[in-house]
């Protein structure tokens, strides 16, 4: 549990303070978010769960340890299924928020860009985000899944990682309220939620990781984080989402027979 605090006090710190003080140089307008300043203080703070963590997989763990982890980032032998899951299913909930939302304001369908940029995005984001999976599941989800079950593991990685996430709400929005902050957790938690699912099914690194990138391609190009309101609607399709992802777990903890051992 030792290594595990270092990891988290890391990545919180670096994260906080990068992004805590390009949030203050963006609100004063001394730098603008594409300025070498702002792209380099939003890099370091985006790695720091990735450099954290191959820094104690490698240095700090063991040659098994260090074995598992090469062998879950280079695994291709699972089913298609996942595969198809990986990429495909953010794609498909982001184009039912935007659909659900054109429904209720009764206006046309209209993605924020063209959709064949999904695909350019998507390689863009397996390295500019989708990398922060090798310190979420490639280490914190490894080194839990020795000491809790798949449900109890969702939900406690589901609240660090979306509190990590919380100053990006605060970079692109300036009077974040309530209404904003709660339905951007509750999105992080949900999407979680089947990262932790899809990573103790197939103990397959490189399926999380086009998991994340296919999320944040699909906030670009559908704008479903943009027509989140809060409304009572779009709770009650987070909440259905969550409920499904907390039972997908929980059969986890059923059918998963691996031994719970002392780290």
């Amino acid at each position: 549990m030792k290594r595990i605090r270092l990891f988290l006090i890391f990545t919180f710190t670096v994260t906080f303070i990068t992004h805590g003080l390009l949030l203050y140089l963006l609100r004063n307008n001394i730098i603008g978010f594409y300025h070498i300043g702002g792209i380099f203080l939003y890099s370091i703070g985006g790695i720091s769960p990735t450099f954290f963590a191959l820094y104690l997989i490698f240095i700090k763990e063991d040659k098994t340890t260090q074995q598992t982890f090469i062998t879950s980032l280079i695994k291709s032998n699972d089913s298609y299924i996942y595969w198809l899951f990986a990429t495909f299913l953010p794609l498909i909930l982001g184009l039912f928020f935007v659909f659900q939302y054109t429904l209720q304001h009764q206006i046309n369908f209209s993605l924020d860009t063209a959709w064949y940029m999904f695909i350019p995005i998507f390689l863009y984001s397996i390295f500019v985000g989708g990398l922060e999976e090798i310190g979420w599941r490639g280490y914190l989800q490894e080194k839990l899944r020795f000491k809790l079950q798949p449900l109890t593991i969702g939900i406690i990685i589901g609240v660090l990682w979306a509190a990590w996430h919380l100053p990006l709400l605060f970079m692109s929005s300036r009077n974040a309220t309530f209404i904003d902050i709660l339905p951007f957790l509750l999105g992080f938690f949900m999407f979680n939620l089947y990262l932790t699912w899809l990573y103790d099914k197939t103990r397959n690194l490189l399926l999380t990781i086009l998991f994340h990138a296919s999320i944040n391609a699909t906030r670009r190009v559908t704008g479903f984080r943009r027509i989140i309101e809060g409304s009572f609607t779009e709770y009650l399709l987070i909440a259905t989402l969550i409920l499904i992802g907390l039972w997908m777990l929980l059969r986890l903890n059923h059918t998963n027979k691996k031994t719970i051992q002392k780290a």
